[in-house]
């Protein structure tokens, strides 16, 4: 995998990054181009065990990367839930789902900021925008 980050200024070298993704090779994908660039990578499967790593981590995450429909907890409860455990945490969603199965899944389409596949250069791009467009470092919960 080659990743170039000629255009990828990061907010700073060691931002945490938690990654909730269900998928395990889009996790380990995701997590070694963060952490190539630069980023601490705190990954969870499941939304239950990213509201774990999310409270039980020494220092907040500054970003909070998930995929929208996982196994288990429902979207709104993860969102609801993280908001308390760590509040302004900027959130960057990605799917690989349709629009059409987006609503029967979560009765809207929420507003995705990355949509799967994406390139190396999509994601980092991506989350240097979120970190850099917020005060806590993104948009918030």
């Amino acid at each position: 995998m080659d990743i170039r980050l000629s255009d990828t200024t990061l907010r700073s070298p060691r931002d945490t990054i938690l990654v909730v993704e269900d998928d395990p090779s889009v996790l380990f994908v995701v997590q070694r181009i963060l952490d190539r660039a630069g980023y601490h990578v705190l990954a969870a499967h499941s939304a239950e065990a990213a509201l774990r790593i999310a409270r039980e981590a020494p220092v907040p995450p500054q970003l909070l990367l998930s995929d929208v429909i996982m196994p288990g907890m429902g979207f709104r409860d993860f969102c609801e839930q993280l908001a308390e455990a760590v509040p302004d945490v900027p959130l960057v969603l990605m799917s690989a789902h349709t629009d059409q199965a987006l609503i029967h899944e979560l009765g809207e389409v929420p507003d995705l900021d990355l949509r799967k596949p994406f390139t190396p250069r999509d994601l980092l791009r991506t989350i240097r925008l979120a970190l850099a467009t917020s005060p806590a470092g993104g948009q918030g919960v």
